[in-house]
């Protein structure tokens, strides 16, 4: 299932995930406004527009450039795959419910390093 996420830039390597109450006491930024808001609204279908061009187009050929140069792609067509699949969930009316919240009541400290390649998986179970 998408999810979304509000990250914070710490650093040049380390972001903070945040949760609802954190970005709105922090930045004055309210998740459920924004995702009820027509801007949001209005500019869903644009953005999904643009990003499937670019998956068909450009990030199509790269992939296929790659795989005629023997790399290995299949990471990459997973992430394509989940991003397709996110749209679903982008276009319906109800995409504020698939928020995820960063710093949950689990007592984890989320620090992110973007060096390193996190699976999502563990957000999920939350």
């Amino acid at each position: 299932m998408p999810s979304w996420y509000i990250w914070e830039w710490i650093n040049s390597t380390d972001v903070n995930v945040l949760s609802r109450e954190a970005a709105l006491k922090k930045y004055g930024f309210d998740i459920d406004l924004f995702f009820n808001s027509d801007w949001f609204k209005k500019a869903v279908p644009r953005f999904v527009k643009t990003v499937k061009q670019g998956l068909s187009g450009e990030v199509a050929q790269i992939i296929d450039k790659q795989e005629k140069a023997g790399e290995a792609t299949n990471k990459y067509r997973r992430y394509i795959r989940a991003i397709e699949d996110s749209f679903k969930t982008l276009e319906s009316s109800n995409a504020g419910a698939s928020f995820n919240l960063g710093n949950s009541s689990d007592g984890e400290h989320k620090v992110y390093r973007a060096s390193k390649s996190y699976e999502l998986d563990h957000f999920q179970k939350r």
